[in-house]
């Protein structure tokens, strides 16, 4: 009796395993080249495989699955207050940082810049970037009596108020008679660093340090200082005060050298 049972028992297993194994067989009898498959040459719009392959970064075109192109929203990538008033007191200032006329040129970049924490951003300690001190007691190094606290970017995005602080800062290098004496000093340390003479590539670099420009702009900027020089002819390696006020201005005003 009991190898009556384990016969059948072993008949009705094998029974039920051939008919798992049709089932499955006819389920992904389809899909044999799943495995070995290499493009979509060989798919329509009526796609088999439904979800598997469909997403809503492809698309039927020519009746095959193409990848869509996804929009991208470009920003100006902007850095703190205290990255951009480093970068323009290593422009503005020369010499002996203690003179009264550097310390003049430090105080008003410092007052345009890192006073307007919450137009350029950037926090009083970065260990603790969330906060920065507001009232009468703050100051540029966020020193003093915190009487109350408010959130700041880290980075801020571009705002209106922090165009026209720019402007300010732009307007004050150019007409400044001591930061453009002493953008010519510096001037003379890049050229050694670029190995050139031509001052509106000089100039340029000074904003942008080991970035080369683009022909085009290069181009641009030999014409603008000759035009601000008022000699069409003016070579460019031959200075002109009214020349350098131009490019200052103009470099200032320009985006890219606000990130590093």
């Amino acid at each position: 009796m009991k190898s009556y049972f384990k016969l059948t028992f072993r008949s009705a297993h094998k029974f039920f395993s051939l008919i798992a194994a049709l089932v499955c067989l006819m389920i992904f009898q389809n899909c044999e080249n799943f495995g070995s498959f290499k493009s979509f040459d060989d798919l329509t719009a009526e796609d088999p495989h439904g979800d598997a392959w469909t997403s809503d970064k492809l698309e039927v075109k020519d009746g095959e699955w193409v990848k869509v192109e996804e929009q991208v929203e470009e920003k100006l990538r902007l850095t703190d207050r205290n990255y951009i008033a480093s970068k323009l007191m290593t422009i503005a200032i020369s010499g002996d940082e203690s003179s009264n006329i550097n310390k003049t040129i430090n105080y008003n970049i410092n007052s345009l810049v890192r006073t307007q924490i919450n137009n350029f951003g950037g926090p009083c300690v970065y260990y603790n970037p969330e906060t920065i001190p507001t009232g009468a007691a703050r100051d540029f190094k966020c020193t003093g009596a915190v009487p109350t606290q408010v959130l700041v970017d880290a980075i801020p995005t571009p705002n209106v108020f922090r165009s026209s602080l720019k402007k300010a800062i732009c307007d004050y290098l150019a007409s400044n008679r001591n930061v453009q004496s002493n953008i010519q000093d510096n001037m003379e340390v890049v050229s050694d660093l670029v190995a050139s003479d031509s001052i509106p590539y000089i100039v340029h670099q000074m904003f942008y340090l080991g970035q080369e420009p683009q022909e085009r702009t290069l181009a641009s900027l030999n014409n603008l200082y000759r035009s601000a020089a008022g000699d069409e002819a003016l070579p460019i390696n031959t200075f002109n005060a009214e020349g350098l006020k131009i490019l200052t201005l103009a470099l200032c005003h320009s985006n890219g050298w606000e990130a590093p």
